[in-house]
């Protein structure tokens, strides 16, 4: 909490404390009653009839007292809302988030975020690692696996390192069949654009037709097929780019 803050807090409740002090005063403590005021009528002096009126001065304190009063309640209310809509309410909510999400193990964002910082400070084997523990966290989720992979490939020049990856990832486990293409179209873009294996590409776009037929990705694979049978082979200036593996949508 910066000085400034701490300086208006003690105010506001230096302020709220005297207000307290003197409502708490003024209601043990009520005014003295006012020495009786003897008035005469013209009439009633005559008569000899003499009348004692003890009320207009006890009316006009309390009616004083009641006004200090208001003010002082007035002034300490606002102080004090003050206090809770700055401090304490705030406070609380900090308290009420941490306990609802805090946990002793790494997030999944948190776990990015150090991979990203491996990253920039060149430990790419340290990234790598950081992106396999966002894969035992979260077995369906590909941003990990295709960061991990384009290290390899990309910031290692290890196209089988990054390959091989990719492969063992697809055959561990049963993914979703837009997951599935997706990871079997960024190895046919690793072979096409970095090893330049045009074969090999072709026979992972075969299979791509064969595994997800009649699907947009079937549809997909066929078109890539149909572009790298009419490219020059020893042509590399042709268009090799995999529909939709040129970078990662979104995250959402």
């Amino acid at each position: 909490m910066s000085t400034g803050k701490i300086i208006l807090l003690n105010i506001l409740i230096l302020v709220v404390g005297i207000s307290a002090y003197y409502i708490y005063k003024g209601s043990n403590n009520p005014p003295a009653p006012a020495p009786d005021t003897v008035v005469v009528d013209d009439n009633d002096a005559v008569n000899g009839i003499v009348s004692f009126d003890d009320e207009g001065g006890n009316v006009e304190e309390a009616a004083d007292l009641l006004g200090t009063k208001l003010i002082l309640f007035i002034v300490g209310g606002v102080a004090l809302g003050v206090i809770l809509l700055m401090y304490v309410i705030p406070a609380l909510a900090g308290a009420a988030s941490n306990f609802a999400y805090s946990a002793p193990e790494k997030t999944g964002n948190e776990l990015g975020a150090a991979a990203v910082a491996k990253l920039a400070q060149g430990d790419l084997q340290g990234a790598i690692d950081e992106y396999k523990k966002l894969i035992e966290e979260n077995p369906t989720d590909r941003f990990p696996v295709v960061e991990a992979a384009k290290i390899y490939v990309e910031r290692m020049g290890d196209i089988d390192g990054g390959v091989a990856f990719l492969e063992e990832t697809l055959n561990d486990k049963d993914w979703p069949i837009d997951d599935a293409a997706f990871l079997m179209f960024r190895i046919v873009d690793i072979e096409t654009n970095h090893r330049h294996d045009i074969p090999r590409a072709k026979e992972l776009l075969t299979l791509i037709t064969q595994e997800f037929e009649n699907t947009r990705h079937a549809a997909n694979a066929q078109h890539k097929l149909n572009e790298l049978d009419r490219a020059p082979e020893d042509s590399t200036e042709a268009d090799t780019t995999v529909p939709g593996m040129d970078r990662l949508p979104p995250r959402t």
